[in-house]
């Protein structure tokens, strides 16, 4: 029995050895862990710390970046070679291209779609392209380096003597041309392009550029005339702007030479006596002098340090004086000497407020539309020119009639918009802002002339503090920014914010209210003022120099209102609703404070006296003007410079009303009250008894109400009354002188 339970055993171990044996060889063959299921492992704590800690010491794998373009070119060569009759280019352009990428495919550009191919080979064999874009291209997968063939036939055009080819290539950087045309003595340009420049060999001339550009440049030649076979002529074209100010004259000449023959090395010109000549400037002038003036002229000699050739060309800046507030100048007559043929324009504009009138007699030259003035031109002198001559020859004289206009005193600067926002507390305290959008022509200050006991808090420019300060006068001077053109040639606005506090009158019971701007120094577009008031009190009979507004409530809690709600019908709590709203206008009126002003001490600083706030020199901290209560929104537009705006109104506890008349008693009590008033002065009584007659009448007016037809109507027996009562007593003196 015992031999038959371990017999059982071995058999059980074996089969275990049979079943794991392969699985674990297959795994190692696979070079990953076996797949156990659920299989549990026990190790020893010190084995699996060391596992954890290679783990943590085994640096985790940077990832290579991507390269941060596909592909890139190699140099291009461009082997050219014109045919015999130089009315085609063959190309032969070679170069290596880089692949990059080894992710995904790389769609390469190989050359512009059109150049006119006549094959392309990729590392010795053909190559399939296809057209994208407005290029052949050529889709390329894994990264390598290959090598490009590319034949090409490119057209030649001619026109006078002058022949040119467009050469389109492959977009490399870098791109080294080397053209062989037939023929000798050739002019040969590339553009876009730096030469080498030509050289002759047997029967041909080489030319050697760096192409600079998009893969597209322009080469052109032409056949150059011997030295020895032709004097060098010359032609010219002047371009003269010439703007007139307040006594004196601005020029810009621009003088283009076109060069037939062997080519110059120094150039001469007549200019008029009173000219000044503030540059000079021209590809390789080596200097210029200016000669002595005979008979108003005076000559000018520009020297090149090369032999210009086919075409050159300087720019001359001038000057000139006029003497008088209405005067007459001739137009300067700048004269090309030793050419064959010349032509020149003169543009005329005014550069200030001066009124320009061309003479009626001129010589050699005529008016033209400056439509037809050259483009080259037009593009200097803009959309300000008056008038434009063209003249063909020598002298020219136009006189140009120059009157001067006496200039206007025109606005500066100004406040395009002025937001005003005053808050009043239950106590009577006032804080308020004002924000000015100005745009400023080099004004340095700002001058406002706060209320009558008011204190500055801070002055802000851009939502910025800055340093007041305060003028001999009182007012406060506020830096403003400097002057900043806009896309629309006006300068650019910008905000410029006063804040200030004041004591006034405490809110509660009938009274009255005034709230007074501050007057600045600039006229003001447009203003609005925006009053926030306890919601206790009812706000009327508006009066001063705003328009007032529709009157809304701004709360910033809605609990007021649903308490207000729930307990309005219940009378008995009438007083417990409205001692709760004042406790909470009060609480919320000091947390409004001390949530907007970013400084210690809020409320020390709130119920501090007035003048003590603050210190000199120091910035301003930022402070809001709190927007909760009944809101009064009052406008006006045009302020003038140092203007005050003002508003007055009446205030009553919220539900109070005066009591109205009814038409009855509307009637007699106006008939009574005019009748002795006019008695009163008809009489000549006590003047306390004229005015209190006054008093009642004003009293009648207001609590009329509804029934003033009723005041008017009783006007008109009070005064038939007196008119009777004057005439009795008329009579009776009259009586008693007779008497």
């Amino acid at each position: 029995m015992k031999f038959s339970s371990q017999w059982l055993k071995v058999s059980i171990i074996l089969g275990v050895l049979v079943l794991i044996v392969p699985a674990l060889s297959a795994q190692e063959d696979n070079n990953s862990l076996p797949d156990l299921g659920k299989t549990g492992v026990v190790i020893p704590w010190s084995d699996f710390k060391t596992i954890l800690n290679d783990l943590r010491v085994q640096p985790l794998p940077t990832p290579t970046p991507p390269p941060p373009v596909d592909y890139a070119f190699s140099q291009c060569r461009i082997l050219a070679r014109a045919d015999d009759s130089q009315e085609q280019l063959e190309l032969t352009m070679s170069f290596s291209l880089q692949i990059l990428r080894d992710d995904r495919w790389v769609e390469v550009r190989v050359a512009p779609a059109d150049l006119a191919l006549e094959s392309v080979e990729m590392d010795g064999a053909p190559a399939r392209l296809y057209r994208k874009n407005g290029y052949s291209c050529l889709a390329i997968q894994g990264q390598a380096r290959h090598s490009f063939v590319l034949k090409a036939l490119v057209p030649v055009s001619q026109s006078q003597g002058r022949r040119w080819a467009d050469l389109l290539y492959p977009p490399a950087p870098a791109a080294l041309l080397d053209l062989t045309i037939p023929g000798e003595g050739l002019m040969i340009t590339a553009e876009p392009g730096v030469s080498r420049g030509p050289e002759e060999t047997t029967g041909n001339t080489r030319f050697r550029a760096a192409l600079k550009g998009d893969g597209r440049t322009r080469i052109s030649w032409f056949k150059t005339v011997a030295q020895d076979e032709k004097e060098t002529t010359l032609f010219a074209e002047t371009q003269t702007l010439l703007s007139v100010g307040e006594g004196s004259y601005h020029g810009r000449t621009h003088v283009a030479y076109t060069i037939h023959g062997k080519g110059m090395r120094s150039v001469e010109l007549e200019l008029p006596a009173g000219l000044s000549i503030l540059d000079l400037s021209g590809q390789g002038v080596e200097g210029w002098n200016l000669g002595e003036a005979r008979d108003g002229r005076v000559p000018l000699k520009i020297t090149l340090d090369f032999q210009a050739r086919n075409a050159w060309h300087f720019d001359l800046e001038f000057e000139g004086l006029l003497d008088g507030s209405t005067t007459a100048f001739e137009m300067p007559d700048i004269v090309v000497e030793g050419v064959r043929r010349e032509r020149g324009f003169l543009a005329l504009e005014a550069a200030t407020n001066v009124e320009l009138t061309p003479g009626e007699h001129l010589e050699n030259t005529t008016l033209i539309d400056p439509s037809e003035m050259p483009q080259t031109l037009a593009s200097r002198a803009g959309a300000e020119v008056l008038f434009v001559f063209k003249y063909l020859h020598h002298p020219v004289t136009a006189e140009i009639s120059v009157t001067k206009h006496q200039d206007l005193v025109v606005k500066r600067s100004i406040v395009e918009e002025a937001r005003l926002l005053s808050f009043v507390s239950s106590q009577g305290r006032r804080l308020s802002s004002a924000t000015y959008t100005v745009r400023n022509n080099r004004k340095q200050f700002l001058a406002a002339a706060l209320p009558a006991g008011a204190t500055l808090w801070g002055a802000f420019r851009e939502g910025r503090p800055v340093k007041a300060s305060q003028r001999e006068d009182g007012a406060i001077l506020i830096p403003l920014k400097k002057t900043v053109l806009g896309r629309d040639a006006r300068p650019t606005p910008f905000d410029v914010e006063l804040v200030w506090s004041e004591d006034g009158r405490r809110p509660g019971g009938l009274g009255r209210f005034q709230f007074t701007a501050p007057s600045v120094d600039l006229d003001v577009l447009a203003m609005d003022w925006e009053i926030y008031l306890p919601t206790e009190q009812q706000y009327f009979a508006f009066g001063g120099d705003l328009e007032p507004e529709e009157q809304t409530v701004v709360v910033l809690h809605d609990e007021i209102d649903a308490l207000s709600q729930s307990k309005a019908g219940h009378p008995g709590k009438t007083k417990m609703m409205e001692s709760e709203r004042r406790e909470y206008d009060e609480d919320l009126n000091q947390q409004e404070m001390s949530s907007q002003v970013s400084a210690p001490n809020v409320a020390q600083i709130w119920d501090a006296p007035l003048g003590q706030v603050g210190r000199k020199g120091m910035l301003p901290v930022r402070v809001e003007v709190p927007r909760q209560g009944r809101r009064l929104g009052f406008s006006r537009r045009l302020v003038g410079p140092g203007e005050t705006s003002a508003i007055r109104f009446m205030s009553a506890p919220q539900g109070w009303r005066l009591p109205h008349l009814s038409r009855w008693l509307t009637f007699l009590l106006a008939f009574a009250t005019a009748l002795g008033l006019g008695l009163c002065l008809m009489l000549k009584s006590p003047l306390q008894w004229s005015i209190l007659a006054g008093i009642l009448l004003i009293l009648t007016w207001l609590l009329s109400a509804g029934h003033r037809p009723a005041f008017l109507v009783a006007l008109l027996p009070a005064v038939l009354g007196l008119t009777l009562v004057h005439w009795f007593r008329s009579r009776e003196k009259e009586a008693g002188e007779g008497f």
